[in-house]
């Protein structure tokens, strides 16, 4: 017989204090694996996340197909202070939420789309998109629609740069992108993009622009 046992304690510390049998201990440590916390494992989250809505679908009596860009690269940035415990308690809710096939950012818990106001740590912004693990994730999900959603991806990224560029002025944004505003204003709800702050009458639109 062998035995797999886990834990998230420190059993050395419990057995200093009293609360653990030092036998059992070291009746079951013959091989130890400490694996790092998950917001070190980024490539693991693709993985963890397919299957937890292949296990949580049938359990829960609920369909998703797939997760789109925009909500995979919400979940691949957040810092995970709860390790795969959290994860797992985040898909759940967002399946009971989730109205169609494909999860989206707005099927999220609150604390994840904005993980600031929620307090939590923010691991360290990245130079650019993680492409590989995106391409990674998507191949391994088995996808039909790759062309769409890495252009969803990259646009989602270049217009969360030009805003964060044009400190969410609008306006500024969609003359540097070469596209009308409105234009941008249904890019940035279809994309699910986040505006930081609330730009002032000077950001108005233009009243002879149309759309791109």
């Amino acid at each position: 017989m062998r035995i797999l046992a886990a834990t998230h304690q420190d059993l050395e510390r419990l057995i200093a204090e009293g609360r653990f049998r030092a036998d059992l201990y070291y009746r079951l440590k013959v091989f130890t694996i400490a694996p790092p916390p998950l917001r070190d494992r980024p490539e693991d989250i693709l993985l963890l996340i397919a299957h937890y809505l292949r296990r949580l679908g049938p359990e829960l009596n609920r369909r998703v197909e797939r997760v789109a860009p925009e909500a995979l690269e919400l979940l691949q940035r957040y810092p995970w202070p709860g390790n795969v415990r959290e994860l797992e308690g985040t898909l759940k809710q967002a399946l009971l939420r989730a109205p169609a096939t494909v999860l989206v950012p707005g099927d999220l818990p609150d604390g994840l789309r904005h993980p600031e106001s929620a307090g939590v740590p923010q691991a360290a912004s990245a130079s650019g998109p993680d492409v590989a693990a995106f391409l990674r994730a998507r191949l391994a999900a088995g996808t039909e629609d790759l062309y769409a959603e890495f252009q969803a991806f990259m646009e989602r990224y270049l217009i969360t740069q030009v805003l964060h560029h044009a400190r969410s002025n609008q306006a500024r944004a969609a003359q540097i992108l070469g596209i009308a505003r409105n234009s941008l204003r249904k890019k940035i709800r279809q994309l699910g993009i986040t505006i930081d702050r609330v730009v002032g009458d000077g950001d108005a639109d233009p009243e002879s622009e149309g759309d791109a």
